[in-house]
C-alpha cells in the first residue's frame, strides 16, 4: 500500500480517537517503526505518551489527554476522571485517573494510576471514544478517593438523571462487598443516609440536606407535592407536619428544567394554604450557613409551639 494510502487510514482512525494513534495501530495500518520515527522527526506526529502519538493539527483537549493515558496503559478512565466524563462532578486541574491491571508498568507524576485484579473493562463502557468504568463502579471507586459529602452529590446526580438506581447500587454492593473492595463502606453509608427519598435536583439541594444534618435538624422530605387552591406544587425540601417549605434558588439551574419566574405567586398561594416558605441561595447555604440554619430552627420552634412567624422569619425571599 502506498504511503499516502496508509496515512489516510491512520488519519481516519485518529479522527475516531481525538486525533491519536498508537504504534501498534500504525503497524496494523502498514507502517514500520522506522516510518513512524520519520513522521515524528518531521513533526507530522507528536509523541504524547509511550507509543501514543497525536497527529499534528489535531486540537489538544482534556478528553484527548485522558484517552492518551488509556491507550498507553491499556486501561480505562476511572474514579474522578470517569465521574467528570459522566457529568457527575468537576475537580480542579482536570485530574487524570485510570485503572489498569496490576502488572502494567507505567509511571507518570501527572496521572493517578489505580491497579485492579478485576478487569474494569468488563464493567465499563465507552463515551466519546474513551473507555471508562460504569456508573456503578465509578461511584464505588469515588468512595475511596473523595469525602462522603462529595460522594453523596455524585450519587444524587446519577440517581436524578436516571443513570442508575438505589436498588441497582445496593445490588452492586452485595455483589462486590465480600471482596473487601475500597469504597464499599462510604457508598453504603450514603445509601443508608438517603433511604428511599427522591433524588435531589441540584448539588445545592444536597448541600442543604447535608447542612441540616450537621446542625441536628430533622431530615426534610424531598420534592414534596402539595395541592393549594386546586393547583399542584412541588416543594424542594419540606417539613410537611409543620408546613415549612425550603426552596433552593441557587445560581446553578436544577439538573432538569429551569424554575419558572412565578415564585411570588407560588409563595402567596402556599401561604394561603398555611405554608411558611423560606428561600435559600448559594450564598445562604455556602457562606451564611449559621444564619440560615438559625432561621430554620426559629421557624421550627415557632411552628412547633404554634406561634406566628416573626417578621425576620417571614421575610425570607431571595435577596441579591
Amino acid at each position: 500500500m502506498k504511503h499516502h494510502g496508509v496515512d489516510w487510514l491512520v488519519a481516519a482512525l485518529a479522527d475516531l480517537q481525538h486525533g491519536l494513534v498508537t504504534r501498534k495501530q500504525a503497524r496494523e495500518c502498514g507502517l514500520t517503526d522506522a516510518q513512524v520515527a520519520r513522521r515524528v522527526a518531521q513533526g507530522r506526529w507528536i509523541k504524547v505518551e509511550p507509543h501514543v502519538f497525536r497527529i499534528a493539527g489535531a486540537p489538544v483537549t482534556w478528553q484527548q489527554r485522558v484517552l492518551s493515558v488509556c491507550l498507553a496503559t491499556d486501561g480505562v478512565a476511572s474514579h474522578r476522571t470517569a465521574a467528570m466524563l459522566l457529568g457527575l462532578g468537576l475537580w480542579p486541574g482536570r485530574i487524570v485517573e485510570v485503572t489498569t491491571d496490576p502488572d502494567r508498568n507505567y509511571r507518570n507524576p501527572d496521572v493517578h494510576v489505580h491497579r485492579s485484579v478485576d478487569d474494569p473493562a468488563k464493567d465499563g463502557r465507552t463515551l466519546e471514544g474513551i473507555p471508562l468504568t460504569s456508573v456503578r463502579r465509578t461511584l464505588l471507586d469515588l468512595g475511596s478517593v473523595v469525602q462522603q459529602d462529595r460522594l453523596e452529590k455524585c450519587v444524587e446526580r446519577a440517581l436524578f438523571r436516571g443513570m442508575t438506581s438505589a436498588g441497582a447500587l445496593w445490588a452492586y454492593i452485595d455483589e462486590v462487598g465480600r471482596q473487601g473492595r475500597r469504597g464499599v463502606q462510604p457508598l453504603r453509608a450514603v445509601l443508608e443516609l438517603r433511604g428511599r427519598l427522591p433524588a435531589a435536583e441540584s448539588d445545592l439541594e444536597t448541600e442543604m440536606v447535608q447542612l441540616l444534618r450537621r446542625v441536628g435538624l430533622p431530615e426534610p422530605v424531598r420534592q414534596h407535592e402539595v395541592v393549594v387552591a386546586s393547583r399542584r406544587f412541588r416543594i424542594d425540601l419540606a417539613y410537611p407536619d409543620l408546613k415549612i417549605a425550603l426552596e433552593i434558588d441557587g445560581d446553578e439551574p436544577h439538573f432538569g428544567a429551569r424554575r419558572t419566574d412565578a415564585d411570588d405567586t407560588r409563595d402567596g398561594l402556599l401561604q394561603l394554604g398555611g405554608w411558611l416558605t423560606q428561600h435559600f441561595t448559594k450564598r445562604h447555604i455556602r457562606n451564611e450557613a449559621a444564619a440560615s440554619t438559625a432561621r430554620i430552627w426559629e421557624a421550627v420552634r415557632q411552628r412547633t409551639l404554634g406561634e406566628s412567624a416573626s417578621p425576620e422569619v417571614r421575610n425570607t425571599k431571595k435577596t441579591g
